[in-house]
């Protein structure tokens, strides 16, 4: 059986095209987010647009950019979850997983791009404080790509501290 994120089944290979759509379609928390970063020729994310979006050709003027709904969307609305974190554990951990399943995708693009540099240097670079309790939800595939982003990003001593007493993984 697929692993459901927010009721929906995730397709067992994803490819890179496809990610900007079902990051909108599993974490619609962001789609208001996602229509005010937008431009004119991007309409709302209705879940018809966004089934629209999963088929839309990577270079289609109409789509914001997966690098772009990570970095400024996603990676924003995973940490507003920890404001209540015991309010909100189970859907950190839905995203959480919906990383994990994106991050053992044998793409470069994915692993590289999307969680090496628009997730993890995000959360490095402006979030490092809150990285201990991101840690408690990230799956292994996932924390072997933060592991690797770390040399590309100065860290404060605490975090370097925690990643190096946490590399049991």
């Amino acid at each position: 059986m697929n692993k459901k994120i927010h009721g929906t089944p995730i397709p067992k290979q994803i490819n890179f095209e496809e990610i900007e759509g079902l990051t909108l379609k599993y974490i619609p928390e962001i789609r208001d987010a996602y229509d005010k970063f937008g431009w004119d020729s991007i309409p709302y994310p209705s879940d018809e647009w966004i089934e629209e979006l999963i088929n839309l050709d990577i270079h289609d003027d109409r789509r914001l950019g997966e690098t772009i709904v990570f970095e400024n969307l996603l990676v924003p609305f995973l940490i507003s979850l920890f404001e209540n974190e015991e309010g909100n554990n189970e859907r950190i951990q839905e995203i959480m997983d919906f990383i994990e399943h994106l991050a053992i995708q044998n793409d470069s693009k994915i692993n590289g791009t999307l969680i090496n540099f628009c997730f993890w240097n995000e959360i490095l670079n402006r979030y490092s404080d809150k990285l201990p309790r991101i840690f408690q939800y990230t799956g292994t595939r996932s924390k072997e790509i933060l592991y690797k982003s770390i040399k590309y990003v100065n860290i404060n001593p605490q975090v370097q501290e925690f990643l190096h007493d946490n590399q049991h993984i």
